[in-house]
């Protein structure tokens, strides 16, 4: 049986976390990959930048994981479903960093569900929408090619008859 590997956030990152402090004119940003809010006084977008070099070589960078991980965990309360499947790191930041702005109340209360399933359902739309647009594309490519083809055989059909009937 493999052993489960552990999701955390390294010391580098809890460095920074720990220095986060609230603004109550900070950003709030959806992160479809983990389905909640992050807001930009909670230091994961500099924790991201300093890690860039392995999130980006890395889809499963560790940090990367853990920040959408403790973001996914946060919606999952405010849904009132904890989801105890991304909670480890959520505790972690909870024991190194308790005075995290993430933590506030109001950043994992109930009332946020129905923004995030509009947040979701938004995304859904414009996914569903790419994609038919990328379908609509590539059926136009293929017509093009199909005209392209019919203007060559137009054009080379005479003389292409006559070389086939040529016996020489």
């Amino acid at each position: 049986m493999s052993e489960t590997k552990r999701v955390l956030f390294s010391q580098s990152a809890l460095s920074i976390l720990s220095q986060a402090r609230f603004d109550p004119k900070a950003d709030r940003w959806y992160d479809m990959f983990s389905g909640g809010y992050w807001w930009s006084d909670e230091g994961l977008g500099k924790v991201l930048e300093v890690h860039a070099h392995e999130s980006r070589n890395d889809p499963s960078c560790p940090v990367l994981t853990a920040f959408r991980f403790v973001v996914a965990y946060r919606a999952s309360l405010a849904r009132v479903a904890p989801n105890a499947q991304y909670r480890e790191p959520w505790e972690q930041l909870l024991n190194e960093c308790p005075n995290w702005p993430g933590f506030r109340p109001e950043r994992a209360e109930p009332s946020l569900a129905r923004e995030l399933e509009a947040e979701w359902r938004r995304i859904r739309r414009s996914c569903i929408q790419l994609e038919r647009e990328h379908r609509r594309k590539k059926q136009m490519r293929k017509a093009k090619v199909s005209w392209w083809r019919s203007v060559v055989n137009v054009i080379t059909g005479p003389f292409a008859n006559r070389r086939q009937k040529d016996p020489r």
